[in-house]
């Protein structure tokens, strides 16, 4: 009998908010982007961001934004100045973020002097969420897990994932994980690259023109 991924992952997918019907296995797997293979698809609720306006502000001031070594990044750093700047909303626990995050790594070295990416994470666990920026995200930055930010970011552009809906429900939720926010310097979002439902294709319409020090007409 034929292999069925609807049916090992069902629940992982469930709570994705994710559907992997016609993919690999070894595409589920490894979470490699197989060339030829469809893309991971979804059903995402529509809802419109939260705008939030912070004047002269910066919506890392006082928050745990960090690089791959652990060091601290202000919001003057120069990995954020004069880019597009995208907060990455992903789990390694999901089956669609394993799959899409090297994909996004792979653009980002090719890009990295016009773009930078902010992981938000949608793990379980603080060790989880330092696991997987460690282990599997590219050389850019991200939020400790619990830092006030990461749950305010969630609700502002209502990205989180379906094992999270305990904590946020569903009636705002537009999109789970994976999904990319670009956003200026107050946070106001610049566009959204629905990564859940769109898989890799949203990569091309990243607008690297998006800056993050470029006030919003928002």
């Amino acid at each position: 009998r034929s292999w069925n991924p609807c049916r090992g992952l069902a629940n992982q997918l469930r709570q994705c908010g994710a559907r992997t019907c016609g993919t690999s296995r070894k595409q589920v797997r490894s979470g490699r982007d197989v060339p030829g293979t469809p893309q991971l698809l979804t059903r995402s609720i529509s809802a419109a961001p939260i705008v939030v306006e912070q004047p002269g502000g910066c919506i890392f001031d006082g928050a745990s934004l960090h690089d791959k070594k652990g060091r601290a990044v202000s919001c003057d750093d120069k990995r954020l100045a004069g880019k597009s700047v995208a907060l990455y909303f992903a789990g390694e626990w999901c089956p669609m973020c394993r799959a899409f995050t090297p994909s996004l790594r792979e653009y980002y070295q090719k890009h990295k002097n016009d773009v930078q990416v902010v992981f938000v994470p949608s793990d379980e666990t603080a060790e989880a969420a330092d696991r997987h920026f460690e282990a599997s995200q590219g050389s850019w930055l991200a939020l400790r897990f619990g830092d006030p930010l990461v749950k305010r970011l969630k609700l502002q552009h209502g990205v989180w994932s379906g094992r999270e809906r305990g904590e946020f429900g569903m009636a705002k939720r537009r999109a789970g994980v994976p999904s990319l926010v670009i956003v200026d310097r107050a946070g106001n979002e610049l566009k959204f690259l629905p990564a859940e439902s769109e898989g890799v294709s949203v990569l091309g319409d990243w607008d690297a023109t998006a800056r993050w020090d470029v006030k919003s007409e928002l």
